[in-house]
C-alpha cells in the first residue's frame, strides 16, 4: 500500500495497493513543486518485507 501526501497534510493525494507488477503498489503522476510524504506499508499488519521506491524527475 502506498499513499502520497503533501507535507503537513493528512489528506492523501493518491493511493494504490496493487497497481504495479503482482500485488505491488504503483503511483504514477505528475506533481507540482513542493514537499511530499510517501507512506509505504503492507496491505495489512501481517505483511512485512523489504520495500523499494523509485522516483523520476522530468
Amino acid at each position: 500500500m502506498a499513499n502520497l501526501f503533501r507535507s503537513g497534510s493528512d489528506t492523501s493525494i493518491a493511493s494504490n495497493d496493487d497497481g504495479g507488477a503482482g500485488y505491488n503498489a504503483r503511483l504514477d503522476l505528475f506533481l507540482d513543486p513542493g514537499l511530499y510524504v510517501i507512506e509505504v506499508r503492507g496491505y495489512d499488519d501481517e505483511v512485512v518485507g523489504a520495500y523499494g521506491i523509485d522516483v523520476w524527475f522530468y
